[in-house]
């Protein structure tokens, strides 16, 4: 009786969990609490078995919730979630989920079911979830906790997507530091990962993507992870759909990776070679619209050594690895075109610092033959980085190139905050911003550079060759960077062209000229000119030609020793460039020591001709090059004869400019002397080494001279004196 008893609870049971299938075509929402069973991993087994039974009858037109009560729920197989389903928890008062799916084995843990015959879903959502792998289970490399992607070959990048929106909002995925990623997204469009804890991910990393488009990491703490915090493998992104990483908090990556890597590579007999992921990674190539915005990223110890090298030198001896290498970076931009990454904050710490910034190229061979991705249009901007230890490169870029259609972007940086307490480690140049091969365009723009240790270059180029070439920055502009307050402008190696006033073009001001002219860019808006700190004019602007003009500046500019600056400001009229203006005469004319041969002097843009006149009349036209000009054998045209000489500039129309008179003096300047004086001083020029008096054809007395003494008006002249006549 009693075994007749036990077989019909069976058949009842079963037949509870048939009519619960069976209505499945019929509901919205599915409670699993009569599908599953909570907090005994014995029916692991079981629950992945109806788990996936359930998911293959859902209809995929019609959105079904399936609601997870609170509990642990144990499976040992990959739960397949198809089109259309939203698989929720149940959350405590504060917010936080009750709800775990837990695997008793280091698979695929949530994946992509799709249609008998197809590849293609769409409309999944996971919320309100703790999911993990068991802490004792068996440790597979494969093995992803959340995996929505599908297999491809690697030589075939078709792009074409299997999964259209996905959202996990509001989940804690622990990994326990097992396989593979604790989130991998492949071939996914329209995706939305936000407010999740996502931590402790194997070999890999926190978040990867790959031929992915339109994604949104937002406001998720990541932590403890193998490789890269989030990294954008290869083709994500494009010029409609971005992907954006913002106001994520990601903590202490590269724990693992370098180890395993090192180990493969070591036991193969295959040279070792450096490691340095980071906290955010594009890998490329073809990675395309990436915005990183707001994201806080540390990692390290301050004294301490990436725990990788640790493990090395523990496992294999410190003469098989005498020399760390593996490295944190900051945030890593390769094989990535069109890449915004402003407002975060870098903070790295330890012995073992590689950059807080690294951009370079990638390739991939596929089917066609190499697909490769030069970085450009990338700019960094407002951010903080600091790092406190051993920095090998704070910036270093390879390869850096410029827009097929806008030959102005390159690689910027601007208004960036970078702190380093520590070692500047010896990368060959004691340089800041490290170019270790052939790049197009590279902008600094008023960045702050605070830091006490030795640093040579604010910019250096490598001078070694990279694959056989020898390396250039075709173009630098620096405008505004400081160092501890100071302008830093020190640069070294084979660089094309330097702009110091990149956003504003200027020039010397010239006394005596009524207009200002030059060209200006956005975000310039308006230009202003200061004396001594306040605005004295604002030029007038033609937004189509870009350029800004001062009209009647022959009143106001005057070589007095005030400061001058021009000043950019936006629309908002925020101030974008301050330049400081050097004031110079719009005719140059020093005076004429007799018995001098050649004599220059300068000249403003507005004059193209210069000549000497000597009581009104044209004796000699000097020659020009644009700046200076010449007169030779002057010797022979001035005579100290009281005559009256002047310098003439004219225009291009041979219109006269601005008249100065020049002044002629002796070679050595002999005051009057008045009987019974007991000094006499006076003036010399720079040929004259002895001055003496004389009389009667007789030295009498030597002077005292003054080789230090300046006159202004008068350039090299130095005072002599003779002291008191006995």
């Amino acid at each position: 009786m009693k075994k007749l008893l036990f077989t019909l609870l069976i058949v009842a049971l079963c037949s509870v969990y048939v009519k619960e299938v069976q209505a499945v075509s019929e509901a919205k929402t599915i409670d699993m609490s009569g599908i599953v069973t909570a907090n005994n991993r014995g029916l692991a087994d079981q629950n992945a078995s109806r788990w996936n039974d359930l998911m293959r009858q859902l209809d995929s037109t019609q959105h079904t919730t399936i609601y997870v009560p609170k509990g642990v729920y144990y499976f040992s197989q990959t739960l397949g979630i198809p089109s259309n389903v939203t698989v929720t928890g149940e959350k405590n008062a504060e917010g936080v989920s009750e709800s775990s799916l837990v695997f008793t084995q280091v698979v695929r843990g949530i994946a992509t079911r799709f249609p008998l015959n197809e590849m293609k879903a769409h409309t999944i959502s996971l919320e309100n979830l703790q999911i993990s792998y068991t802490d004792d289970a068996s440790d597979e490399r494969s093995g992803t906790l959340i995996d929505f992607g599908a297999g491809y070959e690697e030589k075939n990048y078709e792009d074409y997507q299997v999964l259209d929106t996905l959202n996990i909002e509001n989940c804690v995925i622990d990994a326990k530091k097992k396989g593979n990623s604790t989130v991998y997204l492949g071939r996914v469009t329209n995706a939305t990962i936000t407010h999740n804890i996502i931590k402790n991910s194997g070999l890999q990393n926190g978040i990867g993507l790959e031929f992915s488009k339109n994604v949104r990491i937002y406001d998720n703490d990541l932590s403890d992870l193998g490789r890269s915090g989030i990294q954008m493998y290869k083709f994500n992104g494009s010029k409609a759909e971005p992907i954006v990483i913002e106001k994520n908090r990601i903590t202490n990556w590269m724990q693992r990776y370098g180890y395993a890597h090192f180990k493969t590579k070591y036991e193969a007999g295959i040279p070792v070679d450096v490691m340095n992921d980071s906290g955010i990674d594009s890998y490329g190539p073809q990675n395309e619209n990436f915005i990183i915005k707001d994201n806080v990223l540390t990692a390290g110890q301050v004294n301490s050594e990436n725990p990788n090298n640790t493990k090395i030198r523990m496992d294999y001896s410190e003469k098989v690895y005498p020399e760390n290498m593996i490295f944190y970076t900051g945030i890593r931009l390769c094989g990535v075109t069109d890449a915004l990454v402003t407002g975060n904050q870098v903070d790295l710490k330890g012995r073992d610092i590689f950059t807080m910034v690294y951009i370079n190229s990638r390739e991939k061979e596929d089917s066609t033959g190499i697909i490769s991705t030069k970085p450009s249009n990338i700019s960094i901007d407002q951010n903080k980085f600091q790092a406190e230890g051993n920095v090998r490169y704070p910036v270093r870029i390879f390869e850096g190139d410029v827009a097929a259609n806008d030959k102005e972007k390159g690689v910027s940086f601007t208004k960036n905050d970078f702190l380093m307490e520590g070692k500047l480690v010896n990368n060959g140049y004691y340089s800041f911003f490290t170019i270790s091969s052939a790049t197009k365009r590279l902008l600094l723009i008023g960045n702050t550079l605070t830091m006490g240790t030795r640093m040579d270059h604010l910019v250096s180029v490598s001078d070694v060759a990279y694959n056989g070439t020898q390396v250039k920055l075709d173009e630098l502009v620096a405008v505004n960077n400081t160092r501890n307050g100071a302008l830093e402008n020190t640069v070294r190696g084979n660089i094309g062209m330097t702009d110091y006033a990149y956003f504003v073009q200027d020039k010397p001001l010239f006394t005596n000229t009524n207009l200002y002219t030059g060209q200006y860019r956005e975000p310039v808006w308006k230009i202003r000119l200061l004396k001594n700190s306040q605005v004295v004019k604002q030029a007038d602007t033609d937004v189509v030609t870009k350029t800004y003009t001062f009209k009647g500046l022959d009143t106001l500019v005057v070589n007095d020793g005030s400061k001058y600056e021009l000043v950019g400001v936006n629309e908002s009229y925020q101030e974008v460039i301050r330049i400081p203006l050097t004031v110079r005469s719009l005719l140059d004319v020093p005076a004429y020591i007799i018995g001098t041969n050649e004599y220059t002097g300068t000249y403003g843009s507005t004059i193209t001709r210069v000549r000497l006149f000597k009581d009104n009349v044209v004796i000699k036209q000097a020659d020009t090059d644009g700046e200076n000009y010449t007169l030779k054998e002057m010797r022979s045209l001035i005579q100290n004869d009281g005559s009256k000489y002047e310098m003439v500039g004219l225009d291009k129309n041979f219109a006269e400019v601005i008249r100065v008179p020049l002044e002629v003096k002796s070679v050595l300047d002999v005051p009057e002397y008045t009987v019974g004086q007991k000094e006499f001083s006076g003036g010399y020029r720079d040929n004259i080494r002895v001055v003496r008096l004389m009389k009667d054809g007789k030295a009498v007395k030597q002077a005292d001279i003054d080789a230090t003494t300046q006159k202004l008006y008068i350039k090299g002249i130095r005072e002599y004196h003779i002291g008191r006549w006995s």
